[in-house]
């Protein structure tokens, strides 16, 4: 599960084709597959520390970056 924000609004978004699998792959692959934060690195798959959720911030549509909450200023900056 990841936020997606928007422009007045915050969505929830659901990644279900790769869900079962994102606790038993490595580092690697789940930098590859975008689960890690776009800015810092932070491993999103971790439930540990919620001020570090994902965010899915857009730089084009229908792209895919996501971005934990402390680099993205938890998604307000892109509903303003």
């Amino acid at each position: 599960m990841y936020f997606q924000p928007a422009p007045g609004k915050m969505l929830i978004g659901i990644r279900i084709s790769m869900a079962a699998a994102w606790p038993w792959w490595t580092k690697k692959q789940a930098g590859r597959m975008g689960l890690l934060c776009a800015e810092c690195g932070w491993d999103l798959r971790r439930s540990d520390d919620e001020s570090r959720l994902p965010y899915n911030i857009l730089t084009r549509p229908r792209s895919w970056r996501l971005v934990c909450g402390e680099c993205c200023n938890d998604g307000i900056d892109v509903m303003d």
